[in-house]
């Protein structure tokens, strides 16, 4: 498998965990959306590219460490993960696309860096 193709798990309400293996590459659009006990969540660093709202309502979700090659965060991609704290943002991102972070009303870390265009 190299890919979570889109919708996959929409509306999974109970998953939990998700520990994604270094095979995928991509994850599609709307790949966890509402996906509201989602808690954590590993993605390798075998992750180039996560599609529009892809974590859309995972209001669960607390902490995310997004991996090293990605270089966008596209629009909607934590739209209204209300409880989301914490987020690591590598160095290869050089674009975060509108509304990518609307709703995370919890969000107290994140560091962008300076490659990043808004």
């Amino acid at each position: 498998m190299t890919s979570i193709e889109n919708g996959t798990f929409t509306g999974c309400w109970n998953l939990k965990e998700v520990q994604i293996p270094t095979s995928v590459t991509t994850i599609k659009d709307y790949a966890f959306e509402k996906c509201k006990s989602l808690k954590g969540i590993t993605i390798p660093n075998s992750v180039t590219s996560i599609g529009v709202s892809a974590f859309e309502y995972c209001e669960s979700l607390q902490d995310i460490k997004l991996p090293i090659k990605l270089k966008v965060i596209r629009e909607g991609t934590f739209y209204k993960c209300k409880n989301l704290r914490n987020i690591s943002i590598p160095s290869e991102v050089n674009s975060i696309r509108a509304g990518a972070f609307c709703g995370c009303r919890s969000l107290e870390n994140i560091k962008i860096p300076t490659s990043v265009t808004l």
